[in-house]
């Protein structure tokens, strides 16, 4: 953005001074409206981008989250589960679920809040 300023030559009368100044100032205003608009506009794209980013990032927070809790589950019941002789499926399975419980809890806690630092 080049601005000329206006200048009074030999040849010009000073009357003629002021038309020329309010000529190059309303170029100026015009440019500077062009640059905050420009400038809004890019503001507008980075929300979007961020907004986005907040998504994605959230979305990967839950996956992971889930990933981790199927993931501890296997592990967990892998080594614990114990079949009893006389002792029936139901209970068996009773059993491995009351285990289970405060494990399931307490992972899907840290997922919540997880997701709920990420929208602070």
């Amino acid at each position: 953005m080049k601005v000329e300023l206006p200048r009074l030559s030999k040849k010009e009368k000073v009357s003629d001074f002021p038309d020329k100044f309010n000529r190059v100032m309303e170029g100026l205003e015009n440019n500077i409206n062009e640059f905050n608009d420009k400038i809004e506009s890019t503001q507008k794209a980075v929300d979007t981008i961020n907004s986005r980013l907040d998504y994605f990032y959230g979305r990967i927070i839950e996956i992971f989250g889930i990933f981790i809790a199927i993931f501890s589950l296997i592990i967990v019941t892998g080594y614990n589960i114990s079949i009893v002789e006389g002792e029936s499926t139901t209970e068996t399975v009773l059993n491995v679920f009351y285990f289970l419980l405060p494990l399931t809890v307490i992972l899907v806690l840290f997922v919540v809040l997880l997701n709920w630092l990420r929208k602070k």
